[in-house]
């Protein structure tokens, strides 16, 4: 092989249009993955907020004419098994009532807090729900 031949413009050309190629690559991969992710995460805090807000409504029955811990932990525990996530019932001092435990060991945890009524609704709110999911990290 000749020394100048890497000199040559025919090899600078290619060099030059491989390391754009890859940079062009390399760049859309890392947009289509953040924009994945976020895509995702939006996704889960959606479910993860409707099902806190279906188990508050649930709860709600549980609450009068004083809350019924046995009864509200078995909903936190068949909504905790069911949606692979940890459940938190609060009473109205926002302490926590009855909890399910951790779903798993988690790196992140997304928290919703769910069971407010829009205002305008008629009826009482219900209890607050805060649910954790194991978040990918």
């Amino acid at each position: 092989m000749n020394p100048t031949m890497f000199h040559s413009i025919r090899w600078r050309l290619t060099a030059s249009f491989t390391l754009l190629t890859l940079l062009t690559v390399t760049l859309l991969g890392i947009l289509v993955l953040t924009l994945m992710q976020q895509t995702l995460e939006r996704q889960a805090s959606d479910y993860l907020k409707a099902n806190a807000q279906a188990v508050a409504r649930q709860s709600e029955l549980f609450f009068q004419p004083a809350p019924r811990t046995v009864q509200l932990y078995h909903l936190a525990q068949t909504a905790a098994f069911l949606g692979d996530v940890q459940v938190r019932i609060l009473d109205d001092n926002r302490q926590v009532l009855v909890d399910s435990g951790t779903p798993g060991k988690a790196e992140q945890v997304a928290w919703v807090i769910g069971g407010a009524v829009p205002a305008g609704v008629a009826g009482s709110n219900p209890p607050d729900v805060v649910m954790a999911a194991p978040m990918a990290g």
